[in-house]
This record gives C-alpha cells, sequence and structure tokens, in this order.
C-alpha cells in the first residue's frame, strides 16, 4: 500500500514542499526506514511515533515500511515530519480517512505520549499555505490568527486524528500595541538641530553616526530614536514575527525590533550562520532599528560586511553544503568617539597622531558612504523637551512616502535646494549613492519645514563631520595632540 501525504520545509526562511511518500510491504521482519537524505533527528521520528501509536492504542502496520521524503536532494531537518508520517501510516492502517489530507499540509512534532506540538517555522508555513490556498493540518498557536482567510485544521493529539474535526478559518486578527516599558521617561535634553534630527531619524529609515566625546547623549539619542518609531505595518510584522519564530525567540509585540549587539559578538552572530544557519542581529533587526554602540570597537569584518545588507537590504550566508539569503532591512544608528580617548577635536586629546587616525579608520569611507546623516553631538544650547509633544507628529510623518529616485527628487526640490546641493557635491567630490541619499535628506528637511540656514549647517557642519576630523589630524612627532583649531 502506498500513500502520500503533503508536508513542509525550511531551508533559511524559504519553504519547501516536501512530498512525504509512504510504502507498506508484506514482510515476515518489520523493518522501517526513512530515506531521501533524512537528518538523524528525522530518522528518530519513527521511536516518536511508535510511542505515541501505543499511546493511542495502535500500533505500526506490519511488514517493511519504507518512508521517502522528496526531493531527495535537500537535507530534511527538524522534527516537523513527525505528524506527516505518523497521518500516513493511520492511513495505510485504515484509522484515518485519506480526505483529511485532502488540499492540505500536515506539519508538526509528535511527543511519547501521542501530544501534537507546532513545529519551528510555523508562522512562515501558515503564510505559505495561505498564498497556496491550502489548508494547513496541525496544532493552532495564537500568532496564527493574524492570518485572514487560512484554513486551519487542528490537531491537538493522535488521538484528535480519528476523529472529525471541522476546518477553521483564522479571522486576521490585529494584536494591540504594547506599551514601551524600555524608555520611560517624560522629558528629555536636546538643542534644535538634535530636536530636527531625532524626528526625521524617527520618521524615516535613514542610516545615521553619531560622533562626540563621552557622556554628551549619543547613545541615549539613539535609544529614544528607535523609542520612537511607529509601529509596524501589518505586512510587516508578519515579516517580523516569522523570523524571530524561525530563530526560537517569541515575539508577538508590533513595536519595531531593536537590536544593540555588543561588540564583542562573532560574525556569524552578526550575519547568521552556526549550528542550523540561524538567522543573525542584521536579520533579527529587519523592518527595525540595529544599534551599533561604540561602532570602531567592532572587528573590522563585521563593519565592513555591513555594506550589502546596508545596500540590498538582505544578507547571503554562504557554507560548503548550501547558502542561505536572509533578510537584514534594517536602520543602522551608530555612536562613536573622535579617538581611543574621546576627547580629539573637543578638549585635550592624550592620544598620538597614529592612534587617532587608525581609530578613525577603523569606519572605511565604503562604509559611511552608505551612512548620509554623520553627526557631531556637543551637547550645547539644550532645553527641556516633552517627549509626547513630537511622539504624535512623527506617526505622521511616517506616513509621508519619501520618494527613492534622484529624477523625482528633483523636480520636488526647489532651485535653491538644488543649487547648494551641486555646489556641495562638485566641493566634496561626493558618490553618486551618497547624493541621492543627500536628495533623500534634504526632502524630509523640507518636509520638517526647516529653515535654509539650518539646513545648511547640518550639511556644512555636521554630515561629513569624520572627513572633517581626518583633516584636523596632524602630524606632531612623538608628541601628543592637544586641542586643535
Amino acid at each position: 500500500m502506498r500513500v502520500l501525504v503533503k508536508t513542509l520545509m525550511l531551508e533559511g526562511l524559504k519553504v519547501i514542499e516536501v512530498d512525504v511518500e509512504i510504502a507498506v510491504v508484506r514482510s515476515a521482519i518489520p523493518v522501517h526506514n526513512i530515506v531521501g537524505l533524512a537528518s538523524k533527528e528525522v530518522k528518530e521520528s519513527f521511536e516518536r511515533i511508535r510511542a505515541a501509536f501505543e499511546s493511542a492504542g495502535l500500533k505500526l502496520p506490519a511488514g517493511k515500511i519504507t518512508v521517502n521524503l522528496s526531493p531527495a536532494d535537500i537535507v530534511k531537518r527538524d522534527t516537523g515530519f513527525d505528524l506527516a508520517i505518523a497521518v500516513g501510516l493511520m492511513i495505510a492502517l485504515g484509522s484515518v480517512r485519506r480526505e483529511i489530507i485532502k488540499d492540505g499540509f500536515v506539519v508538526g512534532e509528535i511527543g511519547l505520549d501521542g501530544e501534537v506540538k507546532a513545529p519551528r517555522g510555523l508562522v512562515l508555513f501558515a503564510k505559505y499555505a495561505l498564498l497556496q490556498g491550502k489548508t494547513l493540518i496541525c496544532r493552532p498557536i495564537g500568532l496564527l490568527e493574524l492570518f485572514k482567510g487560512l484554513n486551519i485544521q487542528p490537531v491537538y493529539s493522535i488521538n484528535s486524528l480519528m476523529d472529525k474535526t471541522k476546518v477553521i478559518e483564522m479571522p486576521g486578527s490585529i494584536l494591540e500595541v504594547s506599551e514601551k516599558n524600555n524608555f520611560n521617561i517624560d522629558y528629555v535634553l536636546l538643542n534644535e538641530e538634535e530636536k530636527l534630527l531625532v524626528k526625521l531619524l524617527a520618521a524615516w529609515d535613514v542610516n545615521a553616526l553619531f560622533i562626540g566625546p563621552p557622556g554628551r547623549g549619543k547613545s541615549f539619542i539613539a535609544n529614544l530614536i528607535a523609542w520612537l518609531k511607529a509601529p509596524l505595518t501589518y505586512e510587516k510584522y508578519l515579516e517580523v514575527i516569522g523570523i524571530y519564530e524561525y530563530a526560537g525567540e517569541r515575539r508577538v509585540s508590533r513595536e519595531v525590533p531593536v537590536r544593540s549587539p555588543h561588540f564583542t559578538l562573532s560574525y556569524s552572530a552578526m550575519f547568521g550562520g552556526g549550528d542550523g544557519m540561524q538567522p543573525g542581529e542584521v536579520s533579527l533587526a529587519h523592518n527595525g532599528v540595529l544599534i551599533m554602540d561604540e561602532f570602531p570597537e567592532f572587528p573590522r569584518r563585521i563593519v565592513e560586511g555591513l555594506r550589502q545588507p546596508l545596500v540590498e537590504g538582505k544578507v547571503l550566508v554562504s557554507r560548503a553544503s548550501k547558502k542561505v539569503e536572509f533578510p537584514a532591512k534594517f536602520q543602522l544608528l551608530a555612536t562613536m568617539n573622535p579617538c581611543p580617548c574621546g576627547e580629539f577635536g573637543y578638549g585635550f586629546c592624550s592620544c598620538s597622531f597614529r592612534e587617532v587616525r587608525g581609530y578613525l579608520n577603523r569606519v572605511s569611507r565604503a562604509v559611511l558612504d552608505r551612512i548620509p546623516v554623520v553627526y557631531n553631538v556637543e551637547g550645547r544650547g539644550r532645553k527641556v523637551v516633552k517627549v509626547s509633544d513630537f511622539k504624535n507628529e512623527v506617526e505622521e510623518l511616517a506616513k509621508i512616502e519619501v520618494p527613492a529616485s534622484m529624477e523625482i527628487l528633483k523636480r520636488k526640490l526647489n532651485l535653491k535646494d538644488l543649487q547648494f546641493l551641486y555646489e556641495l557635491f562638485e566641493k566634496r567630490g561626493i558618490s553618486l549613492r551618497k547624493a541621492v541619499q543627500y536628495f533623500r535628506v534634504i526632502y524630509m528637511l523640507r518636509v520638517l519645514r526647516t529653515e535654509d540656514e539650518l539646513i545648511k549647517s547640518l550639511f556644512l557642519e555636521h554630515f561629513d563631520y569624520v572627513d572633517r576630523l581626518r583633516l584636523m589630524m596632524r602630524k606632531k612627532g612623538g608628541k601628543r595632540i592637544a586641542l586643535l583649531e
């Protein structure tokens, strides 16, 4: 007797359909075998199913049982194949009708007591089943209610498979936005430039680097921006919970994901990989904010590795056996000191010329080319600002779409802004990539109704501050560098 059951598996975040073919052949000696590049945990499924059947008062079919997992050229991992194999065997026994698996995907892990458990990646499976118009046969979890129109046939145990269960259609409910308890501050100290940039960076996903001496509020501003971000839209929220569920981290909040990795993390922890090809911090920050405090202290390989995700919004993890692509579209908010002691250009610097140059060169021009806003945090002229005064404004601004094309931006900007930008490009030799970013930033500043003098101040005195620090350096033999003019 032959039985075919459809199931799903993950290769990275990509969902792949798998045919579970079960053949039962008469034999005096009971033998079972799983073929099709099954990993150890998949081959162990027979032991779990055997114990689960005994708990339900069932026995495995007598004879030689062969389970083929197709396509056979892809390694099958995880325990989500248990339920599909068990259903196929129960159909072979006659305990379950074939109609139960018609136009459906069967996914789930089985415990020794016969209880069905939700497998890793169930949210991604639900999204795929909805797009294919198929029923998902599994143990339902609360997050599946988000998928409006998804048909689910709930299975809680082996015994419930033998009962007639109704197909449930998910309502597509939206989870409420939870309160943000990690930033319980009502008033902050900001000057006019900082207040303007906080609004701009919180409303739109613009990469920024804050540079200044210790204790001036660089990290505080970065965290304030992340806290002010508008909640995720429905589509982005589904993407985020799919990534987190695959990574084994529970997430129900509709707030933007905020990741703040320490500079001692490994390359695999940052970009993905390791055992099971897990997503890294850049992918866990997808549709959210990645805060990199003490930016130059990160290994050079990690800093340079940001080039691809900052441009393409994805990261490709390659290993000898396979390649996996993870989404990684995030807003980078980085902070750094101007030198190891933190006072170069601000006060008395105790670092040598070589130390200052080496520290600044840890952030290459190629990386800076992908960061349009480089702001010098001096901390002067600050006044008390009520956070709630511009939180609602930020959420309204986030609804305004900023064009990505330079040609469209040119038509929307006035002649004075265009002339200012072209003079700036000619003076500094700015790349085409950064030119487009500057066009977008000045468009955002005009949406915020920024005065001309403030715009010029930001572009001329702040947005290229790392280059200005490099120009400030001058060699003084073996002497230390004091405050430079």
